[in-house]
């Protein structure tokens, strides 16, 4: 039987300076393999909503985007999606993506979580958890704030 991390593929799209056109990083998007009905990232996670996987789906795609990236150019960031409610998973929060790190030789300071707005943000929770990921050298971004809940 397949593991699920071989039932998502992760892309990398490039990250480009609109000012010097220099390449900084790339940003890690999932997507479910083109041979399930899973494809699209829409129908993955709202699949994944709908079973109340959620988290579990979010803690493969950070896994998956980390173990494949370490094959990245160097010297360049990789963003991770991070939705709001990963504040609340112990996983997370325990800092489960800074031991992948590890496994993996790569630094806190190469990677940038981006925090999705696609759902309602406990903000002391989430400062934190962002307290705790900044204080270990992690890098944060907010990706299409505006676009989601928009209680910001």
């Amino acid at each position: 039987m397949d593991e699920p991390r071989d039932r998502v593929a992760v892309v990398y799209q490039p990250i480009v300076s609109l000012t010097t056109g220099d390449m900084i990083g790339w940003e890690a998007l999932t997507r479910g393999t083109d041979e399930t009905p899973f494809a699209s990232p829409l129908a993955l996670f709202s699949f994944a909503a709908e079973v109340d996987a959620l988290d579990v789906l979010e803690r493969i795609c950070r896994e998956e985007a980390l173990r494949q990236g370490r094959s990245l150019p160097p010297g360049c960031k990789l963003f991770l999606n991070v939705t709001p409610r990963s504040f609340a998973d112990p996983p997370f929060v325990k800092g489960d993506t800074a031991e992948w790190l590890r496994q993996w030789g790569l630094a806190p300071y190469d990677v940038v979580l981006e925090i999705t707005e696609h759902g309602a943000i406990d903000y002391r929770k989430c400062r934190q958890v962002l307290d705790r990921y900044r204080s270990q050298g992690f890098l944060i971004a907010l990706d299409d704030f505006g676009a989601g809940h928009a209680d910001l």
